[in-house]
């Protein structure tokens, strides 16, 4: 880690283990990470000041994202295991909340989860679940054709609801509104479709 004035980087794990995929708790206090130290793929968090890891999870995990409210860790698995998993931040029961989406293609904005759902067929669907209600909603639909490589595709939301993805395969970045009913637009120029 290194702070945003500069200064020396400070290694954070020092494990002879795999950790990946960090995220901030959203007081700052926490560090969610990915590690394979216990011998499975499972989520950890450390004290973001340096300290001892803390395993989270126990049925899996590789990527973690605290909610908005900071009431609840949702996480994804390693593939093929598809889903969104959820417990309260505080520990709890591990349960799966979406059936679709996975690593790299969740982001936490309001209103809960918006995750890329691919149909068997290839179809890629942006899907909003609902923390309060528990409802997935269908948000919008890429062109028929976009082509998509789960290992290969990132997501974020902005804070202002302003989502985009990036398809590495196809080399397109797609940006769209999550507020509003704009169409899907490519922003990166070089691709065309």
């Amino acid at each position: 880690m290194i702070s945003i004035d500069g200064g020396k980087p400070r290694r954070f794990t020092a494990d002879p283990s795999n950790e990946v995929r960090p995220s901030w708790s959203r007081d700052g206090r926490w560090i969610y990470f990915g590690s394979n130290r216990s011998g499975a793929w499972q989520i950890w968090k450390a004290p973001a000041g340096g300290g001892q890891a803390l395993q989270v999870t126990r049925s899996g995990g590789e990527e973690a994202f605290e909610s908005i409210t900071a009431k609840y860790l949702y996480w994804a698995k390693q593939e093929p295991e598809p889903g969104i998993w959820r417990m309260p931040v505080a520990g709890g029961e591990e349960t799966r909340v979406i059936e679709k989406g996975g690593r790299s293609l969740f982001a936490v904005a309001e209103p809960g989860i918006w995750f890329l759902d691919v149909d068997a067929g290839g179809a890629i669907t942006l899907k909003n679940f609902d923390e309060t209600s528990g409802r997935v909603e269908k948000f919008r639909e890429f062109p028929s054709g976009t082509r998509m490589v789960m290992s290969s595709t990132t997501m974020s939301v902005s804070p202002d609801g302003f989502c985009t993805y990036k398809m590495i395969r196809s080399a397109a970045i797609w940006c769209c509104s999550t507020r509003s009913a704009d169409r899907l637009r490519i922003v990166d120029s070089r691709v065309s479709l």
